[in-house]
């Protein structure tokens, strides 16, 4: 669970680097920025971000102007960007996926019993695949619809219910849409179910159920009511 708080530390980085490429910050301040409660014990939240800011010290992707591991949690010091390509937190010649401070925000500061690190990972991996840099039409659906197992496995995250709640939260705070899909009769004439859609904007997913169709290649996608259930792929999945 902490290597996901990774994506916490880049986007607080990313959010307070100055033009210089350095921030200036304190233990406490980036722990309550990244939505958690600060607290200075051994080994406890405080000493796992100092941890993964030393990590990406010795991976000379940060300077730092003290010795991370021992200052104090109230005490300012400075990071600095690594200036060569190679190293460089936020340059890429690859895609990526866009996440504005706002959007950190919202997660960070959202009232939930969900590990902040868990919400941002999830958000992060479903918004991977919905398309919204414009290399396609405006007339096509921007929705994906990545399995909640397939995320779990990705991100090393104990339980699929985990991610369930998750979703669940996102989609309260309106940063993600969701089409709770249904089943396809596939090529064994057996009902199958599909995975669920997302999008970004309650517009997008009101295109879901044709994305979905052009997806698994079907014409309906059925409701449970709607099927057959002795002719289950999987009884046990409703």
């Amino acid at each position: 669970m902490n290597e996901l708080r990774y994506f916490l530390v880049l986007a607080y980085l990313r959010k307070n680097v100055t033009s210089l490429g350095r921030i200036n910050l304190t233990i406490d301040d980036m722990v309550s920025d990244c939505g958690y409660v600060p607290d200075s014990h051994p080994n406890k939240t405080n000493d796992s971000f100092k941890n993964l800011l030393q990590n990406l010290i010795d991976g000379k992707y940060l300077a730092c102007n003290c010795d991370i591991t021992k200052v104090n949690r109230n005490k300012m010091f400075t990071l600095e960007l690594t200036s060569d390509k190679e190293h460089n937190l936020f340059y890429s010649d690859t895609s990526f996926v866009l996440l504005s401070i706002a959007e950190f925000d919202k997660i960070t500061k959202c009232k939930s019993k969900i590990n902040k690190a868990v919400l941002l990972a999830v958000y992060l991996s479903i918004k991977q695949y919905i398309t919204i840099d414009g290399t396609v039409p405006d007339s096509y659906s921007k929705v994906a619809y990545p399995s909640k197992y397939g995320i779990q496995k990705r991100l090393g995250i104990s339980s699929k219910t985990t991610v369930e709640k998750a979703i669940q939260k996102l989609v309260e705070l309106h940063m993600l849409y969701e089409y709770v899909g249904g089943y396809y009769l596939d090529s064994q004439d057996l009902f199958e179910p599909t995975n669920n859609g997302y999008a970004l904007s309650e517009k997008e997913i009101n295109g879901a159920e044709n994305a979905l169709k052009q997806y698994y290649h079907v014409d309906k996608i059925y409701k449970y009511n709607e099927i057959d259930v002795e002719r289950l792929k999987y009884p046990n999945r409703k």
